[in-house]
């Protein structure tokens, strides 16, 4: 039985045998799927549609082993038109997904996340898209099952310093104990619980810390796995002097 109209973006793409593609898809109602594209000679759909940030609409029957068979596609909006840097955060939730989820783990609020994302980035605000960009990282922690504990944190001790690693949670610290360690103030820890709760975490302060914290706790997933994205966006920050 084919599964039809499925709303899907591609997360990356590569060529498999003679006219052939692979194609990792983030789909609304099946999460991650590895999708097997026959493309013939003359074809010039494909090259235009099966890009990442078009949204689509697939149409796929189950193939061997993990890999789907793709019978169809169409698009499903007008693709993103993400500029240069913004472009380079799309990049990093993509590759975030393509390493994270696991095949056909369905994840309908993580699909609305990134989509909400991408037209974040797509505007161009900063703070909009810094919003949603921690958003987006807080949803997919939350369902790979490492969601930051929003009630333990809002009862921190405010006076006091934490560490964080995703096995020990929030440890307190002696400031002179822990000088290699990244420090966040419980005052501070607290304002961001609150903020979070309510869904408003827009202070540069908050989403500074926000990031800091979702970094520690994805880069702990993801291993000594490093993301190209981050290290291309650190090369256009520096080759612009930012």
């Amino acid at each position: 039985m084919p599964n039809e109209a499925e709303p899907g973006f591609i997360l990356h793409a590569r060529e498999y045998r003679e006219n052939s593609r692979l194609l990792e898809v983030f789909s609304l109602n099946y999460g991650r799927l590895t999708l097997m594209a026959r493309l013939g000679k003359k074809t010039v759909k494909p090259q235009a549609l099966l890009q990442p940030f078009c949204p689509l609409r697939l149409s796929f029957i189950k193939g061997r082993g993990d890999i789907y068979q793709l019978r169809g596609y169409n698009r499903a909006g007008a693709a993103l038109q993400l500029q240069v840097p913004q472009i380079f955060c799309a990049a990093y939730i993509n590759e975030l997904l393509y390493y994270l989820l696991k095949p056909a783990d369905p994840a309908p609020a993580l699909f609305a996340s990134y989509l909400s994302t991408l037209r974040a980035l797509e505007g161009k605000i900063e703070t909009e898209a810094e919003s949603a960009l921690r958003s987006f990282e807080l949803q997919l922690l939350s369902h790979l099952g490492f969601g930051l504990d929003l009630q333990a944190i809002a009862a921190l001790d405010p006076a006091a310093l934490y560490s964080f690693s995703l096995s020990a949670g929030f440890m307190r610290q002696d400031h002179e104990a822990a000088s290699e360690l990244t420090l966040y103030p419980g005052a501070l820890l607290r304002r961001l619980a609150l903020a979070a709760e309510a869904g408003t975490v827009k202070e540069r302060e908050l989403l500074l810390c926000l990031k800091q914290l979702n970094r520690s706790a994805l880069q702990q997933i993801l291993g000594r796995r490093q993301l190209k994205s981050r290290q291309l966006y650190l090369d256009y920050l520096n080759i612009h002097g930012r």
